[in-house]
């Protein structure tokens, strides 16, 4: 039996460049990778299952009768992993070192973001702590919902989603990260965007603290003392600030703005100026 296919007139082009898995004829093809080299490369799929309320109450207080779905789907997510050369045309065979498949599962609602380290770090953990409400479920909603912004920016660059095509700013600028947001157990998000701002020279602070937590250096009995604390941090400030100082924490940028007379602001700022924004 024989087969005769017709070939498009041309190679699929655009713009003077060729899609790498159809030949100049018009034909697809696995490309060749033997010359490339080997490399570490991570992909995150995500995905969403719709339920009734029901369900998702049965799900989390583990009632299912059939077994638990989540690891039922854990392992479907593994295997499918597996199966990426399968299921998707062309791919090459690929050597996994590890999958990793987050669940869960939660009400339809939304993301919070917040730019208080202290406000976001109470709703995330510290609110189920003091109130010894561990398991409860409206809490531990909000809680895998609750992002510190530099925490929600820095995830929406890791899935693509953000944009990168910042302006230079040419600046020198102290960072330090207080201990609200040391807190929230994320490292330090705000360097990583930072990095991201062509020209941009970020020092990170090694001092721990600021010296005002909370309230407590904006008391007149204590102020002596949040000065004293804090003045590590303020000598370092004033010998790299060419114009302001970053901080994630509103009550330590205040600190620190009435310490050394620089302008600090949230690492948010430095990204709205390389936006052109400002």
């Amino acid at each position: 039996m024989s087969m005769m296919l017709q070939q498009p007139a041309r190679a699929v082009e655009g713009e003077g460049r060729r899609l790498s898995h159809v030949d100049r004829r018009g034909r697809v093809k696995m490309v060749d990778v033997g010359d490339k080299p080997v490399t570490d490369r991570e992909a995150i799929a995500r995905g969403s299952i719709r339920m009734s309320r029901e369900a998702l109450r049965q799900i989390r207080r583990g009632a299912v009768k059939k077994g638990d779905p989540l690891q039922a789907a854990r392992l479907a997510g593994i295997m499918a992993a597996k199966q990426t050369a399968a299921l998707i045309p062309l791919c090459h065979p690929l050597p996994l070192s590890s999958v990793h498949v987050e669940l869960t599962p939660t009400a339809r609602g939304y993301d919070i973001v917040a730019t208080s380290t202290s406000c976001g770090l109470m709703l995330k953990r510290e609110a189920r702590e003091i109130l010894e409400l561990e398991e409860d479920e409206d809490l531990r909603t909000v809680s895998a919902h609750m992002f510190d912004i530099c925490e929600f920016l820095l995830n929406l660059h890791e899935r693509g989603e953000l944009r990168t095509d910042f302006r230079p700013l040419p600046m020198r600028v102290p960072y330090h990260a207080p201990c609200q947001q040391r807190g929230h157990g994320i490292g330090k998000p705000a360097l990583v965007l930072f990095d991201l701002i062509p020209g941009l020279e970020v020092v990170d602070s090694d001092v721990e603290c600021c010296g005002v937590a909370g309230t407590y250096g904006l008391k007149t009995e204590k102020y002596d003392i949040a000065m004293e604390v804090g003045a590590p941090l303020f000598r370092q400030v004033a010998e790299v600030a060419t114009e302001v100082a970053a901080c994630d924490s509103e009550t330590c940028r205040w600190q620190i703005t009435r310490a050394t007379g620089i302008p600090s602001v949230h690492p948010v700022e430095l990204l709205y100026r390389a936006y052109g924004l400002a």
